[in-house]
């Protein structure tokens, strides 16, 4: 071994090697991330805002939901991140932390969930003891119990990986560095460190289900116990949500971590290892939403209090972060941004997210809470980690300048004025001085007293706020407040401007407009974020504390602490070309630029394609035109005659019929993207396409497709409300209700059909050009790929799986609740009525899915030229002109209206 050369890094093989793939699961991995933090951020604040969930159950569920965050963010980042960068590399100590927390995390989650189990067992064991079982002391006991014990494990699961060493192949053949993987690429015997795994995973995770599973057996012998059973039914409802969570986690994390080491099977370990690391983080918020009537009351109490203004602040939060972290997975990803400039930005972006969490968060709980309270301890906390990222951030924009004026005005020694060292050094002191004046502002803060009135006219606990409230003199404070403004907000802005008055007059002595356009844009970005901060955040700041108007102060705390940190990434992606390039490269570059292999660049490259369509035959093309121009011109009429009487008459100004009008609109849009064209090729000697064209008539067939199935999802829940639930029935389908369940599958089938669209540009023909079909559709086109079609396959299968199956799910749903709730009625004439109301849904909704189904979910092996045609006939061409005519002729009202309508018109008008 001594001869061997020691391993440094490690190369993370990850999920997949396709380009096309990799860019398929970041989207899904990123949605996925944002769903877990989302989730688990409303739950913790809805827990922390609602007094009702001040109980030992909700104590640990909010726990739970920071750990699963924790959990999540220790393996995804990295995960996003190896999906955009070339090179997949992490080194062999990065590889180990991220074990450890790995390990943290995921045995604080097992007691966590065995701390649950215990509550649920106090309380329906022993309810008259339950609040001395599980008084806040001992929550906060098995709360750092579980964090103790998980620490131990980790602790003593890396000491001894330390001491593997790595001197061969060094691909791990898994997303994460996980120990398992890590044991196989060892060179020196691992024998002690399995003993170590298997024993710490036999006591903790044994012990942890074994208390599980006690304390369950106990409370189901207990609800059995129950006579009613009604209360039974309530006694168990109360463990149904843990239940489902501990099978989620135990089942999947048992089977990875238990196994031997020799039974392996790479899908195997890496579909489990998602699904307890990835998955059940996601999942956890969502099955307590769901499944705990709480959480759920809670929930749906926080939306009905976030009106418009409210919702904009979550909706400012959540991009800050996403934006942020975009930037930073940029910058670390991609190879050329592994520039001093772009260092500086990955930490202003860190800084800009540490702000923004300093004051939305608490924000946000305090537009939910009934006492918008805080202690004084913790406004005084708040106030230091809201000075500490806004001296911090000044400070690195300075560095930012000074960097831009080394290589503008000294390009020359630009990589040894601007090297490692300095640039660590200049966000480290950044950092320092940031930190300095945050604990200078803060102790003297902590010696003010407060005894007089409390409301402070502001959103968050900055400190002029607090100096309008004391007791005591605050001449000190105020002289510490302005000293520490006017050394370090000046002397950044000097140091600012000093940089910016070295680069103006070099960029002025450059002779060509072009050279200075170039020089002066590499600054422009950096001008506009340095011009948002600094006119705002110093006017708050300088003004006399005697100057004050609250709303005034307000807008500009806004302005410099909340929309600041969101603009900053958005600025620099707009306007810095060298981001947007790397935000683009690894999508457009790997979309639109096919993968040709050397066999194929030989071939001749298709520009168009020749549509077969239905017969070659002169005599049937003629019949065939009159035949589908009779039946675009019904559908046109019949659906335009829809939407003229449902605006005309105002008792169908109701929730069913805005629906059918918006599906008659669809219906128009989905036939006219077919239509008009097959009637061209059915009179034109040659029948072509040129291939982008062919490419956005499947884009313009996609999105009225997949937006139809989801507006008639809509049309079931309507009737479900209708029907099953007609007290409520206005309430549940308002105007705002319906124009988002409307929105929302348009949004819906514009991301599907988007997403195919960019696979599909992938693709390169160069072979047979001929489509044995009369529009383009995507299984023809893949058979006549040159290249794989791997990717497309699964990103079709996927959508389609996706938004077929919860559009039919929930439609079938809505109709099973529909179908009891109208077997319940008594009167024969009572049953006929309310499914009369239904019939017409029904009809159209078999005579999408039976067809369209049969024609996207069958294997493209399977082909049958004629009964593709047929098929895509009946979803394409004549559902929408059906479903007017069945509208029509079952539905009373529409009928009734249709009639009045025609009724007025008579000959001459």
């Amino acid at each position: 071994m001594e001869n061997q050369t020691t391993v440094t890094e490690f190369i993370l093989l990850g999920l997949s090697s396709d380009p096309q793939m990799q860019i398929f699961l970041f989207f899904i991995f990123s949605v996925i991330y944002l769903i877990t933090l989302g989730g688990n951020i409303v739950i913790m604040v809805v827990i922390r805002a609602d007094s009702h969930l001040h109980t030992p159950m909700h104590f640990f569920l909010f726990h739970l939901s920071f750990v699963d965050i924790c959990y999540s963010s220790v393996t995804v980042p990295k995960m996003l991140m190896n999906f955009l960068a070339v090179h997949k590399t992490i080194s062999v100590n990065g590889c180990i932390t991220q074990m450890f927390f790995f390990f943290l995390l995921v045995v604080t989650e097992a007691f966590i969930l065995s701390a649950m189990a215990y509550d649920r067992y106090a309380a329906i064991c022993d309810p008259l003891r339950y609040m001395e079982r599980m008084s806040k002391g001992i929550c906060v006991q098995l709360v750092s119990g579980a964090w103790a014990i998980s620490f131990s494990h980790a602790l003593l699961n890396t000491v001894f990986t330390f001491k593997l060493h790595f001197c061969g192949p060094n691909q791990i053949s898994h997303f994460s560095c996980e120990l398992p993987p890590l044991l196989q690429l060892s060179c020196t015997e691992t024998l002690t460190n399995q003993v170590v795994l298997v024993t710490s995973a036999v006591i903790f995770a044994s012990s942890s289900f074994l208390l599980t599973l006690i304390s369950y057996i106990h409370i189901i012998s207990t609800v059995l116990r129950i006579r009613s059973a009604e209360g039974r039914r309530k006694a168990f409802s109360t463990c149904s949500s843990h239940l489902i969570v501990v099978g989620l986690f135990y089942l999947t994390g048992f089977l990875r971590y238990t196994k031997p080491s020799s039974v392996s099977f790479v899908v195997l370990d890496e579909i489990f290892s998602i699904q307890y690391s990835i998955l059940t983080p996601m999942l956890n918020p969502i099955i307590y939403s769901l499944k705990n009537k709480e959480v759920k009351t809670a929930l749906v109490k926080m939306f009905g209090k976030l009106k418009f203004l409210k919702s904009v602040f979550l909706i400012v939060y959540l991009i800050t972060l996403l934006a942020n972290m975009v930037i930073m997975l940029l910058t670390m990803a991609d190879p050329h941004l592994h520039t001093p400039m772009y260092f500086f930005l990955c930490h202003l972006s860190f800084v800009d997210i540490c702000y923004s969490s300093a004051i939305v968060p608490k924000m946000l709980v305090h537009f939910l809470a009934e006492h918008k309270t805080i202690s004084v301890n913790s406004c005084i906390a708040q106030m230091f980690f809201i000075f500490l990222p806004a001296v911090t951030e000044v400070f690195i924009l300075s560095a930012m300048a000074y960097d831009r004026y080394a290589a503008i005005c000294d390009p020359l020694c630009y990589m040894e004025r601007m090297s490692k060292g300095i640039c660590v050094q200049l966000v480290s002191g950044a950092w320092v001085i940031g930190f300095t004046d945050a604990l200078l502002n803060t102790v003297f803060t902590l010696k003010l007293h407060f005894c007089g009135p409390n409301q402070i006219n502001h959103f968050s606990c900055e400190l002029p706020g607090l100096l309008h409230l004391s007791c005591t003199e605050t001449l000190t404070n105020q002289v510490v407040l302005s000293t520490s403004i006017v050394i370090l907000g000046s002397s950044s802005f000097l140091f600012t401007l000093i940089s910016y008055i070295h680069i103006i007059s070099t960029i002025l002595r450059i002779r060509s407009a072009e050279g200075r356009r170039k020089a002066f844009s590499t600054c422009s970005s950096h001008l506009i974020v340095v011009g948002l901060l600094y006119l705002t955040a110093f006017f708050q700041y300088t003004k006399p504390s005697s100057v004050s108007s609250v709303i005034l102060d307000e807008m500009f705390s806004i302005q410099y602490s909340i929309l600041t940190p969101m603009l900053n990434p958005i600025i620099y992606s707009l306007k810095n070309k060298e981001v947007k390039k790397a935000a683009l490269l690894r999508i457009v570059r790997v979309l639109t630029q096919p993968n040709v292999t050397g066999s194929m660049a030989n071939q001749t490259e298709v520009t168009e394609f020749i549509i077969l369509g239905l017969s070659n035959d002169p005599q049937m093309q003629s019949f065939l035109f009159l035949v589908f121009s009779v039946v675009y011109l019904i559908t046109l009429l019949a659906n335009m005659m829809i939407m003229l009487v449902i605006r005309a008459d105002p008792h169908l100004h109701t929730p069913m019929y805005f629906f059918l009008s918006h599906l008659s609109f669809v219906d128009i849009c989905y036939s006219s993207a077919i239509v008009p064209k097959m009637l061209v090729h059915l009179l034109a000697e040659h029948k072509t396409i040129s291939v982008n064209s062919c490419i956005a008539q499947m884009f313009f067939i996609f999105l009225p497709a997949a937006t139809e199935i989801f507006i008639l999802s809509a049309m079931a829940y309507d009737r479900y409300a209708a029907i099953c639930d007609p007290l409520h029935y206005m309430d549940k389908m308002s105007n705002v209700v319906c124009v988002q369940l409307v929105s929302g599958a348009w949004a819906i089938g514009f991301t599907d059909a988007l997403l195919n669209t960019v696979f599909a540009l992938k693709l390169h023909f160069c072979g047979p050009n001929q489509i044995h079909h009369f529009s383009c559709e995507l299984p023809p086109l893949l058979q006549l790929s040159c290249t794989d079609t791997l990717s497309n396959q699964v990103v079709l299968s996927t959508s389609v799986v996706i938004l077929g199956s919860s559009s039919f799910l929930f439609t079938l749903i809505s109709y099973i609740h529909i179908i009891s709730s109208i077997l319940r009625i008594r009167s024969a004439e009572g049953r006929h009525k309310a499914f009369s109301t239904c019939s017409s849904h029904l009809i159209v909704i078999g005579l999408l899915y039976l067809t369209a189904f049969f024609q996207y979910t069958k294997p493209s092996s399977v082909s049958f030229v004629i009964l593709d045609e047929m098929f895509s006939i009946q979803y394409s061409i004549l559902t929408p002109m059906l479903n007017p005519i069945i509208y029509s002729l079952k539905n009373k009202e529409v009928k009734t209206a249709v009639g009045k309508m025609l009724g007025k018109f008579k000959f001459l008008k």
